[in-house]
């Protein structure tokens, strides 16, 4: 009796992570889907796929970034400020902070969402980024996230590039005055080769 109990368990633990590993195993395979749809163009199906992605597993911070970078593709099929964009706005809001929270420090999700926060700021992603075309309501959550992130990582001379990058595209003249001194203070020989500095 109680091998077959022990035989029981054993299956059922068996069982238990072959399906863990199988969602997995989908999860990862309509993630590569979604970003292949997106290349080639055809927004409903990355949706889809990086939903299904989501769905199987989601806890993993990469697919909550896909799903914020193909809906910010998307935007261009909405007119600005309506309804439907103003919502589409906020669930891309929702995705980065999501792959914020489930896993804080992981440094390579942290900084591939600065140029996401960063379109997100642009009001007409139709339009070139200039100072006419920044959706304020954006703006402030974008700066208080490019200013934690230094916080974070005083001495990351990588991470201050990236910020200064895009603070001088949004004219945060105050913010990237103060990047490019702790970037000069890094490594001074930066500025004279690096174009988005100057």
């Amino acid at each position: 009796m109680k091998k077959a109990i022990l035989i029981f368990i054993i299956f059922f633990i068996y069982v238990y992570l072959n399906n863990i590993y199988i969602k997995l195993f989908i999860a990862d395979s309509y993630f590569i889907l979604a970003k292949n749809s997106t290349s080639s163009g055809d927004y409903v199906k990355s949706i889809k796929y990086i939903n299904t992605a989501i769905q199987n597993n989601p806890q993993e911070p990469t697919y909550h970034r896909e799903s914020a970078k193909i809906r910010l593709t998307g935007l261009q099929n909405f007119e600005v400020e309506s309804k439907n964009y103003i919502g589409y706005k906020k669930k891309i809001l929702k995705e980065l902070v999501k792959a914020r929270e489930l896993n804080r420090y992981n440094l390579a999700t942290i900084r591939n969402s600065i140029p996401l926060y960063y379109f997100l700021t642009i009001k007409d992603l139709n339009r070139s980024g200039s100072k006419d075309n920044i959706d304020e309501q954006y703006l402030q959550i974008t700066k208080e996230f490019f200013s934690g992130l230094k916080n974070l990582y005083p001495n990351d001379l990588g991470l201050f590039v990236d910020v200064a990058k895009y603070e001088k595209k949004l004219g945060l003249t105050e913010d990237f005055n103060y990047s490019l001194s702790v970037i000069i203070k890094l490594r001074p020989d930066i500025v004279t080769w690096n174009e988005n500095l100057r």
